[in-house]
């Protein structure tokens, strides 16, 4: 057979042997039933991203409900506790959000607020009673008479307090303490003992914070010490609770629900 004769049938099985070649790679892009396996790997990639953009919406929103609280809690405070208090209130407040895990809880619903609600007053039932029976015939007469104020826009003055107090105790201090304390545990999220040493530690400082305002009116006694334990550590632990399960709205509203019977105990405890 001459050249001119082969060159013909070798480019027709070069065509050939390239078809078939083709077919292969096709079929190896199907199984054997016939459905398409993944392009890459063994296994199909989990859908990560709708995940990762569902939590960034929810951290989204959680720091913008916080943002309204602490905006809102400096805002009436203003007309309560004055202007360089809740000017205090809203740079802490800003910290504390920058400082809080983003995973923490922020729960405004019907169920968590009216159960916050519902801690408050039965803690500030708690409260005055325990003050009315063991403390308040022993306290010091500066102490019994702090309360002159009539009772509507004193429990206004302490209802914005309490909200502040929230904003710079929990959001903000409790938030660092939980920072700092993880430093030193090697754990990735605060574990529940974490949580339950930087709410104990949180209710320390506030009852050093407050001693002040108590030696300010009358000279420390081991009495006036007990009660501040009794009454000033004990509360602040509910709070803290409150906020690391529910979020910032719900300890406001327990801690501001408080007063309720704080304040009517109060008025019918004062001369």
């Amino acid at each position: 057979m001459s050249d001119h004769g082969r060159l013909p049938r070798s480019a027709a099985v070069r065509s050939a042997e390239e078809s078939i070649a083709g077919g292969r790679e096709c079929f190896k892009n199907f199984d054997v039933r016939g459905r398409r396996p993944p392009k890459c790997g063994c296994q199909r990639s989990s859908p990560a991203g709708p995940d990762l953009i569902q939590q960034a919406v929810v951290t989204k929103i959680i720091a913008r409900k916080r943002l309204v609280l602490v905006i809102g809690a400096s805002v009436a405070g203003i007309f309560e506790t004055g202007f360089a208090a809740s000017s205090i209130v809203l740079l802490l407040g800003l910290a504390g959000l920058f400082i809080g895990a983003r995973d923490q809880p922020e729960e405004t619903g019907f169920t968590a607020i009216s159960g916050a609600l519902a801690v408050g007053i039965v803690t500030g039932v708690g409260y005055i009673t325990l003050d009315a029976l063991l403390f308040w015939p022993g306290l010091p007469p500066a102490l019994r008479e702090i309360t002159p104020a009539p009772l509507a826009p004193r429990l206004a003055y302490f209802v914005v307090a309490a909200c502040q107090d929230e904003v710079i105790w929990r959001l903000f201090g409790l938030s660092l303490l939980l920072v700092l304390i993880a430093r030193f545990r090697p754990e990735t999220r605060p574990s529940a003992s974490t949580i339950a040493a930087a709410i104990v530690l949180s209710a320390v400082l506030y009852v050093l914070f407050h001693l002040p305002f108590v030696t300010s009116r009358a000279a420390l006694t081991p009495f006036l010490v007990a009660r501040e334990l009794a009454l000033h550590f004990t509360t602040p632990i509910v709070w803290g609770i409150v906020y690391c399960r529910l979020g910032l709205a719900a300890s406001m509203t327990a801690h501001a629900a408080a007063h309720l019977p704080i304040q009517l105990g109060m008025t019918l405890l004062s001369p």
